[in-house]
């Protein structure tokens, strides 16, 4: 076949439904602007991408976007993680958004990252998945406590309140897959630790009372089903409680990986 009897673009259009877009440094404002009349055809083809290319995609739209502000880009970042199953979207988050120099793309990841976890998708019985995002998530808040240079995206986002977010997605994370890291950071916040102690009339001498408050809230939670979450997360705090205490460890940070209470 004589390719140079082809116009560009249609050669374009076959390359990229034939072949997929290519991995070199390819946004979604690109791809877009490479095949103004068959934007159906780049989705197709994203469609059609494996984990790798889904994951390179993303970066690149990333690096693009923070550079440019280019709202295409950003609506390719949200393509790929609206066609990505429950499962591949967690591993997504995990290997690129949480790792951007931005407090909200951080945000963002942990609070994905534990809705995800809120709704039992992809991670029951998955001790890979779960070991990954707890190293993960254990990582970025040390990096969110100890650099204070990451920007906080567009002007007049407070920096403390996001890294205050950051911080208490984090612990909530970290106590859902029952790290007692994520009990550590919750201890922090003195002001809720005192009102739900008061509320739940904490009985310090007793182990065996955290114990049946994480199956009140753990039944609480199974009830209220979808409305449950703030159950599950309950349960899950007493359970960690409970544990502690009964190697005799008091309930008061120990070594907290951040302070809630520094933000």
């Amino acid at each position: 076949m004589n390719f140079a009897r082809f116009p560009m673009k249609l050669l374009a259009l076959i390359t990229l439904v034939v072949c997929g877009p290519s991995l070199h440094a390819q946004t979604y404002s690109k791809l877009l602007s490479a095949n103004p009349d068959h934007p159906d055809q780049v989705v197709a083809a994203i469609q059609r991408y494996t984990y790798a290319q889904d994951l390179k995609f993303l970066e690149d739209n990333y690096s693009e976007y923070h550079q440019t502000g280019n709202v295409i880009d950003e609506l390719g970042i949200e393509l790929i993680y609206g066609l990505a199953p429950p499962k591949e979207s967690a591993s997504l988050t995990i290997d690129c958004e949480i790792k951007q120099n931005d407090l909200i793309d951080k945000e963002s990841a942990m609070l994905s990252i534990y809705h995800l976890l809120l709704s039992n998708q992809c991670f029951q019985g998955n001790t890979e998945m779960q070991g990954k995002i707890v190293a993960s998530v254990k990582s970025q808040l040390l990096l969110t406590k100890n650099d204070n240079t990451i920007p906080a995206g567009k002007e007049g986002n407070s920096p403390g309140q996001k890294r205050f977010d950051i911080a208490r997605y984090g612990g909530n994370i970290l106590t859902l897959l029952n790290d007692d890291a994520g009990l550590d950071i919750q201890l922090t916040d003195a002001s809720y630790i005192k009102d739900l102690s008061r509320q739940d009339k904490w009985d310090d001498e007793n182990p065996n009372h955290f114990e049946d408050l994480a199956q009140q809230y753990a039944a609480e939670a199974k009830a209220r089903g979808i409305y449950g979450d703030n159950q599950l997360l309950r349960a899950a705090f007493y359970r960690l409680c409970f544990l502690r205490k009964q190697k005799g460890v008091p309930l008061s940070p120990q070594h907290p990986l951040i302070d809630l209470g520094d933000h």
